[in-house]
């Protein structure tokens, strides 16, 4: 297993601790991977009850719009954020 997978893993067994998604997040940003999920995470440390949706092509955003679009690009129509999470 690797450093983002243990991490990943520490999050899922501790769901209301928000240090390891920012150790997730500090790990991810070190080491250049998915800027967009880093954005994700603290956006949803710092809001934890954001929302968004969209349908089709309108979308209701409330200024994630790159980690929208991404989650767009990526199939979700749905989405609501749990302190950093879907």
């Amino acid at each position: 297993m690797n450093v983002r997978d243990v991490l990943y893993q520490e999050i899922l067994k501790n769901p209301q601790d928000d240090f390891p998604r920012k150790v997730y997040a500090d790990h991810l940003e070190d080491s250049g991977e998915d800027a967009w999920l880093v954005d994700f995470i603290r956006h949803g440390l710092e809001f934890p009850d954001y929302d968004f949706a969209c349908s089709g092509e309108k979308i209701v955003d409330r200024g994630l719009s790159v980690v929208v679009a991404e989650l767009v690009n990526r199939g979700f129509t749905q989405v609501k954020f749990r302190r950093g999470f879907v």
